[in-house]
C-alpha cells in the first residue's frame, strides 16, 4: 500500500530536501506531472523557485513538458517565470518543446522574450565542456529543455526547433532577431543550421539581417 505524501512529508527535515542532482520533490512531481502532489508540496511551503544542476526548476520542468494546470499552480504561487537555470528559462523550454499553450501562458504572466544568459553551475562556468558534463549529469529520460549555456534566447529556441508559429509570436511580443549568443549564432543562424527554410524566410522577412555573420568567421 502506497503510502501518503503527507505522511512522508511528515518525517522529512524539510520539505525541500534535495536529492540526486539536487532535485526537490516539487521538481519530481512537476517533471512527472503530478498536480496535486505538487499542489500538496507547496501548500507545505516546497521553493518553487528550486534551481537544479542540471537545468530545471519547478516551472521550467512544468513547461517542458507542456503541463498547463502546472504552469498555472506555480504561477499562483508566485513563482517567477523568468527564473534561470543557467541559462534555460520556463519561456526558453516551452519555446524549444513546442508547448504552444504553456508560451501563450508565460506569455500573458510576462516572461521576457529576450531574456539569455551564459552562467553555468558553481564551479562549472560556461566553456563548452559544460555540455558533455551536464549531459552525464541528467537524470535517465529526461531530456534537455534547451542548450544550455551559450545565452540563447527563447527566439533561438523556436527556431532552432523550426517552429514557425512560435517564432512569429515572439517576434510579435518583441524578441529581437539579431540578437547573438556568447558564441556567436543568433536565430537566423540556428534555423538554417537545421534546414528550416521557412522559418528562415519568416525572419528575413521580419527584419533579421542575413549578412551578420559570428565573429571569426569570414
Amino acid at each position: 500500500m502506497a503510502v501518503p505524501l503527507r505522511q512522508v512529508l511528515d518525517q522529512l527535515p524539510s520539505v525541500d530536501v534535495m536529492l540526486d542532482n539536487n532535485w526537490t520533490l516539487l521538481v519530481y512531481a512537476c517533471a512527472n506531472g503530478n498536480v496535486d502532489a505538487a499542489r500538496t508540496l507547496l501548500k507545505r511551503g516546497a521553493n518553487p523557485d528550486h534551481v537544479t544542476k542540471d537545468c530545471t526548476s519547478p516551472l521550467i520542468a512544468a513547461a517542458t513538458k507542456g503541463n498547463v494546470l502546472l504552469v498555472d499552480l506555480l504561477l499562483e504561487h508566485n513563482a517567477n517565470v523568468n527564473v534561470d537555470a543557467y541559462g534555460v528559462t520556463p519561456l526558453i523550454a516551452a519555446c524549444a518543446n513546442g508547448r504552444t499553450a504553456v508560451v501563450w501562458k508565460l506569455l500573458e504572466s510576462d516572461a521576457d522574450v529576450n531574456l539569455g544568459t551564459v552562467a553555468g553551475p558553481p564551479g562549472m562556468g560556461s566553456s563548452s565542456g559544460v555540455f558533455a558534463d551536464m549531459a552525464s549529469r541528467r537524470r535517465p529520460g529526461w531530456r534537455a529543455a534547451a542548450v544550455g549555456f551559450t545565452g540563447d534566447t527563447s527566439l533561438m529556441a523556436a527556431a532552432g526547433a523550426g517552429n514557425l508559429e512560435l517564432t512569429l509570436l515572439l517576434v510579435e511580443r518583441g524578441a529581437n532577431v539579431d540578437y547573438m549568443n556568447s558564441k556567436g549564432f543568433n536565430a537566423l543562424m540556428r534555423a538554417a543550421m537545421h534546414g528550416h527554410l521557412g522559418v528562415v524566410a519568416a525572419l528575413c522577412r521580419c527584419g533579421a539581417d542575413p549578412t551578420l555573420v559570428r565573429p571569426g568567421w569570414r
